[in-house]
């Protein structure tokens, strides 16, 4: 079990291993000082037929290949002792190549966002609360409304402020407007 150990710490081969990733839980701060040092990570480990499973790691990493959290690490598991692996550094890219792949102002792997683009979000699957329904599709219609209403808080053309407040006293007695969000619907509604 010791020799288990000081294999698994120099990153030894694993003869007959099964390929999985790992995917980096926590991991240590790596050393001011010197190209490599001691890394201590939790690793969540996926090989395909098994049970996924977590372990504490040690190991010798070079300071160009410090992992961070998130990271996913490919992997060679012994097949006889799961706490046994060998990660692949030679597959894993060093800071450098990884910094070289991102432009000026992005985050290597990042998406970039047009800002003048609007972005919708559908939360139409997000789950809504048994029962509640109907009151969330009022809430939506509301906001839809006061989107396109004009500056100024008037509002919208047409509508019945009765049946406004009306509705905003459901939302509020349904629990999905608070108190403060009705008195100032109100308000606004009187202005």
């Amino acid at each position: 079990m010791a020799f288990d150990k000081f294999k698994n710490y120099w990153n030894m081969d694993v003869g007959n291993g099964v390929r999985g990733r790992a995917e980096v839980q926590s991991v240590s701060m790596p050393t001011e000082s010197g190209t490599s040092g001691n890394v201590r990570m939790w690793l969540d480990i996926y090989v395909e037929g098994w049970e996924p499973y977590r372990m504490k790691h040690h190991c010798q990493v070079k300071k160009t290949e410090h992992p961070g959290p998130g990271e996913v690490l490919p992997v060679m598991v012994d097949p006889n002792n799961k706490e046994r692996i060998d990660i692949l550094w030679e597959e894993v890219k060093t800071v450098d190549e990884v910094m070289s792949e991102g432009q000026p102002g992005q985050a290597p792997g990042a998406i970039t966002i047009n800002v003048a683009d609007p972005q919708v979000i559908d939360l139409s699957g997000a789950g809504v609360p048994p029962g509640m329904e109907d009151q969330v599709r009022q809430a939506m219609e509301m906001a839809q409304q006061y989107m396109g209403e004009m500056p100024g808080g008037a509002p919208p053309a047409g509508e019945d402020r009765i049946a406004q407040l009306e509705r905003l006293a459901k939302l509020r007695d349904s629990g999905a407007l608070t108190d403060e969000e009705f008195e100032a619907e109100k308000a606004r509604l009187l202005g």
